[in-house]
Formats: C-alpha cells, structure tokens, sequence
C-alpha cells in the first residue's frame, strides 16, 4: 500500500488496502485503513466511494475524530455544508479545542453568513495559541464583513508587520482598505500579495476588484482571468463584482 501511495498510484493502492481490510480484525487498525482507503479514493475523485469510506472508518473507531473533520471536508467540497457542520460539532465534541475543526467550522460559518459563530470559534483558537495568524487573519476579515473595518485594519496592519511575508495578510489587508474607499493603498497591497504568491487565485480577484473600483477594467479583466485559470469560480467572481 505505501508503496502504490508514494508513486501516487492510487488504484494499486486501493486494492492493497482492500486486501488488508479483509484480513483485519483490529477495530482501531481497520478504521486506519478505511480511512486510507478515503484518501486514495478522494485522490481519484471517487467521491460517493470516499463518503462510504469514511462511514465505515467512524462505524469501526466511533470517536475517530480525524475521520469526522475529514468527511466534513468532503461534504462541504460536495456542497452539503449543513451535514459538513454536523460532523464539526461531532469532532468538536470529541476534542473541543480541535484548531483544525474549529478552524474548518468557522470557514462555513463564514460562508453561510453567520457571523457571530465564525467569530466565536476564531477567538477560541486565538485564545489557546495567540501567535496563529491564519485565525487571526480570518478574525479580522469577519469584523471586516461585520462593518467593523477600522478594527479590522488595525489588526491586519498588526498581523503584516509580525508576518511581513505571507501573501493572505496583505490579500486580506487590500480588501479592507478597499472597503474603506482607500483604493490607492488597497492596489498596493494586492500588488505585494501577488509578488508574494502569484499561484492563489484569490489574490488576483482581490486585485482584480481594486482596478475594477479605479475604473481600470482591462486590467482588472485580466486579473479576473487569471484567477479563473488558477480555479476561481466565474460565478463567484460575478457575485464579487453585483455586490460593488
């Protein structure tokens, strides 16, 4: 089996983790290679293939808390945030202080417009690990979503002069400033999040929307291009551009 996973040939590797779950009788061992199994699966986009999986791995080891964020992932990518959210709260029951879950929940809480929570579950990660930028980034882009933007600058400013080199802090600064009308500093900071990390999509559709306010719409379409090459949702970039 790890010899099929390390050429990342993942049939081969489904059917050695078959043959193992076969001959196993360790509840704990058979969760572990269903939950391989899942992993392999997902790799081929063998996706209902994968959900079983993972239900299998949760029926063997009950308390699997990795097998529960794992699965929320899938259904969430599959568009069912509501059962995604379910198997968060099931991890989070296991280990209430999970940063992985908690982090994942917040993302969907965010998504689904609701706020508070998203808020919640950051400042619970923060408050066991003050030095994680990437919640604190996400804290600050709520409170950015919520009107608080002065605040949100403010912690953002904080974040990029602690983390001067990571391109989602400048990202993430650009679109606040950007909501709060200061369009030339708002492009040079997308300009910096591009330099830092040219493959994120959504660091051009950030700068995309800052040329698109400073009415240079080429050069915003070409941002708006680039993103969809690197696996950007059109749809999404429509919505982005309804809501100016």
């Amino acid at each position: 089996m790890k010899d099929c996973a390390s050429k990342e040939d993942y049939k081969c590797a489904i059917d050695a983790t078959k043959k193992l779950i076969k001959l196993e009788e360790s509840s704990i061992k058979l969760a572990s290679y269903h939950f391989n199994l899942a992993t392999f699966q997902r790799h081929l986009n063998y996706h209902k293939k994968a959900l079983k999986s993972y239900n299998s791995a949760i029926k063997a080891y009950p308390t699997f808390l990795v097998a529960f964020r794992e699965r929320a992932a899938l259904l969430y990518f599959l568009g069912k945030p509501n059962e995604a959210l379910k198997d968060l709260n099931m991890a989070l029951t296991i280990d209430s202080i999970d940063v992985a879950a908690l982090m994942d929940r917040a993302s969907i809480y965010n998504v689904t417009e609701k706020l508070d929570l998203a808020a919640k579950d950051l400042e619970t990660v923060i408050r066991y690990n003050p030095k994680n930028y990437k919640a604190r980034s996400n804290l600050a882009s709520i409170k950015s979503k919520m009107g608080n933007l002065e605040e949100a600058l403010c912690d953002l400013t904080v974040l990029v002069d602690e983390y001067p080199e990571q391109s989602i802090l400048h990202n993430n600064r650009s679109e606040t400033l950007r909501r709060l009308k200061r369009l030339d500093e708002a492009l040079k900071e997308a300009e910096i999040a591009v330099l830092l990390d040219e493959s994120s999509a959504m660091v051009h559709v950030t700068k995309g929307l800052v040329l698109n306010e400073l009415n240079r719409k080429e050069e915003a379409k070409k941002e708006f291009e680039r993103a969809i090459q690197l696996g950007f949702a059109q749809s999404k970039i429509d919505t982005l551009l309804r809501e100016e």
